[in-house]
């Protein structure tokens, strides 16, 4: 079987700003909701890589009812915050002391 060349997609070569969000794979159309106020609420699974990288900071953060914790990350060089609910306490343990002192002082 003959492969053409119109038939294969070379996404390595480029990719435009709105397919991807400050490098953490954010894509366009994705399940990640814009709340009111231009914050963003992103999927849960990117909040250990938003931790790791030190070009984010914890803009601010609230204990629930339920006793877990919502954390919203701004970029310091700006773009949309980024907002996480239900994050348990053991997870925010885990993260980079940076993070972790600034939400459970």
């Amino acid at each position: 079987m003959h492969t053409r060349s119109h038939d294969v997609k070379d996404t390595s070569s480029t990719q435009s700003p709105e397919v991807r969000d400050m490098k953490h794979g954010y894509i366009a159309g994705d399940s990640s909701e814009t709340l009111p106020g231009g914050r963003e609420r992103g999927p849960r699974e990117h909040f250990e890589e938003i931790c790791q990288d030190d070009n984010y900071e914890v803009a601010s953060h609230h204990m629930n009812v339920r006793g877990d914790y919502t954390v919203v990350f701004k970029h310091k060089f700006g773009g949309k915050d980024q907002t996480f609910p239900n994050i348990s306490k053991e997870k925010i343990e885990s993260c980079p002391s940076r993070i972790k002192n600034r939400i459970l002082k």
